[in-house]
């Protein structure tokens, strides 16, 4: 049994509701690019700003000399990283500093739609080396760094973000004759790289002709997927289904309707295509 859903629309959290943002402490030596430069390359690369004043979520960047060149600490949501570089200059660390952060807020806008390294420091980005370190802890900062943070356009959902959908579904071997048409919604939670979904899905009666008459079904599917973004914007699901199926004979001399409940559970793929704020479209086939 194969199904193909294309899902038209998805709407994730509130479309009037702010896009995640990120608060940004920088401590950098004299002559290295400032917050202003990092926050402007931010929004460069996301189309909109990405660094305010008044978000919930903080980064906090730690720039120093190291040899001949430079090391950046960058630390959010509890994580931490190292980026390091043999160039003389700190623009190229910090552009790609500003590049982890835009990645961290939204990766399918900053890896599909940024303006790539900063044009004054080319050769600089491409010496840029990115380690993950132990999780460290947090500076003093105005607001408590340990407590849970919360993207404003999530409706609470701590790291995350909540997103509820509806569309057309195309459905392939699950009622009779060829294929079918129907309508699925859902909800569901996204992070940086896990996503949760739990749906609803109907595809409409069709028939086959049998002798003597034909047959009619329809189906009904509630299912609940745990997903990784393999490589934005792709990405890979664990699925398990369950319905049932209505089925009656149609021209007969004698009519009979059944109603079988069924369960399944395999995998899916599913790719994500930026529409406007707030909207995307779902192209998904279990």
């Amino acid at each position: 049994m194969i199904r193909w859903a294309v899902v038209v629309l998805c709407l994730l959290g509130d479309a009037q509701a702010a896009p995640p943002t990120v608060r940004l402490m920088l401590e950098a030596p004299a002559g290295c690019p400032d917050r202003a430069w990092v926050a402007a390359r931010v929004a460069q690369q996301l189309g909109r700003p990405g660094v305010t004043t008044d978000s919930e979520r903080i980064a906090v960047v730690q720039v120093s000399p190291a040899g001949a060149g430079w090391v950046a600490q960058l630390r959010l949501d509890g994580a931490a990283r190292r980026l390091t570089t043999q160039q003389p200059d700190c623009r190229g660390l910090l552009d790609a500093v500003a590049l982890a952060l835009a990645v961290a807020l939204d990766p399918i806008r900053a890896l599909a739609g940024g303006p790539g390294p900063d044009p004054v420091a080319p050769a600089a980005a491409e010496a840029v080396q990115v380690q993950a370190a132990a999780p460290a802890p947090q500076p003093v900062a105005p607001t408590p760094a340990a407590r849970p943070e919360v993207i404003r356009a999530s409706r609470g959902a701590a790291n995350g973000t909540l997103w509820a959908r509806a569309g057309g579904a195309l459905s392939v071997g699950e009622t009779p004759g060829d294929w079918g048409l129907g309508a699925a919604v859902g909800v569901g939670w996204r992070g940086q790289a896990l996503s949760a979904v739990a749906g609803l899905r109907w595809v409409a009666p069709s028939a086959l002709g049998v002798r003597g008459g034909a047959v009619e079904a329809d189906l009904w599917a509630v299912d609940a997927a745990g997903c990784v973004q393999a490589l934005p914007p792709l990405g890979l699901c664990a699925v398990v289904a369950g319905g049932v199926q209505r089925a009656a004979g149609v021209d007969f001399a004698r009519t009979q309707a059944v109603v079988a409940p069924w369960l399944a559970a395999g995998g899916r793929g599913e790719l994500r295509l930026p529409l406007v704020d707030g909207l995307e479209g779902v192209v998904t086939g279990d």
